[in-house]
């Protein structure tokens, strides 16, 4: 009889830790799917994937994305693609583009656009020019055959406007991203970026002339990650792990250029390693100036985007301003520790 309790307790025992396991094993199974649960974003990028997008491209490979439970797809742009255009859409969550541009989306076409974050405190822009054709300054281009890149407007238009240089004294061709033309001679001036076509015309033992705005008092801000006004509402969660994410990929790849120009390569086609490498070394400095020295990687000053306003208001291509606040949300930066957007010592 003893003998009999005994064995009915031990088997009770034993069915009760066999039970209790199994609810460990459903409940870890259960955290287990959560934990490997994602959101499936995709960002639009203004042209091609090189190196100028290093930090989206190091966030996905390196698993920063994936460690705040992202699946990030990354696509190209154009004129047609326009980033704002297919993130209100719908057709992309997220965006990069130039400040100025995310401005005119808002005011003009009325579209519901925030800024998250500011890649650059300085714009690479410059007008280029082959040395031979000795235009050094603004004034020069008068009677030049000068490419036009509506994606360049602000910058080009700016200082069109400083020194009174009416277009009909240029003879003004539309221009893309192909630099034959330039180097065939049958453009004098084209629209660039000093990270970018620059190299490329050295590379091919070219001497070229830069004329930049920054030089003329002209300051102007390049890319920006921006995303709709009914996502920040909407999902802030997931708003602040794509920032993060974002802001992780770009520190990493400051502190290891080689390697984020490697990574970028993997999704490239027809770039050498050579080019892209210099065109990221040339972005730092534009991207550790400025505010990002003192408030971190990625600040956006309103008192600048309300500055970049009045310069695009005074230039006639918004007819109206609005509230630099109604274009602009830091919150998510001042949420993220500053040991992620502290711009790395060594190359300040």
């Amino acid at each position: 009889m003893k003998m009999c309790l005994k064995r009915n307790k031990f088997i009770t025992v034993v069915t009760l830790i066999s039970v209790l396991l199994l609810l460990i094993t459903t409940l870890f199974m259960s955290c287990s799917k959560k934990t490997i649960e994602t959101d499936k974003v995709s960002f639009r990028l203004p042209w091609i994937r090189f190196s100028t997008t290093a930090g989206l491209e190091v966030a996905q490979d390196k698993g920063f994305f994936q460690q705040s439970g992202i699946q990030a797809v990354i696509n190209a742009g154009s004129v047609d693609l326009n980033p704002t255009k297919m993130v209100v859409s719908g057709s992309d969550q997220f965006g990069i583009l130039e400040p100025a541009q995310v401005i005119v989306a808002a005011v003009n076409q009325k579209l519901p656009v925030v800024i998250l974050a500011l890649k650059c405190q300085e714009s690479p822009f410059a007008l280029m020019s082959l040395k031979e054709k000795n235009i050094t300054h603004p004034h020069d281009l008068v009677g030049k055959v000068v490419g036009y890149n509506p994606l360049n407007d602000v910058s080009y238009l700016s200082i069109l406007k400083k020194f009174n240089i009416d277009h009909s004294s240029l003879k003004e061709v539309p221009v893309q991203f192909d630099l034959t033309r330039f180097f065939e001679k049958k453009v004098d001036v084209w629209p660039s970026y000093v990270v970018n076509e620059p190299l490329v015309a050295k590379s091919k033992g070219f001497e070229i002339n830069l004329i930049r705005p920054d030089d003329y008092g002209i300051h102007l801000y390049e890319h920006c990650l921006f995303t709709t006004k009914d996502m920040i509402e909407k999902n802030p969660d997931l708003v602040k792990r794509v920032v993060k994410g974002w802001l992780q990929g770009w520190q990493y790849a400051l502190q290891h250029p080689e390697e984020a120009v490697d990574i970028t390569l993997k999704h490239a086609e027809g770039l050498t390693r050579d080019n892209q490498m210099e065109m990221l070394k040339a972005f730092i400095p534009l991207m550790a100036s400025g505010k990002a020295k003192t408030r971190g990687f990625g600040w956006v000053d309103l008192e600048m985007i309300e500055t970049l306003q009045d310069q695009i208001y005074s230039l006639g291509i918004i007819k109206e301003k609005i509230n630099a606040q109604q274009l602009v949300d830091n919150s998510f930066l001042k949420n993220i520790d500053m040991s992620i957007r502290s711009i790395p010592q060594e190359i300040q």
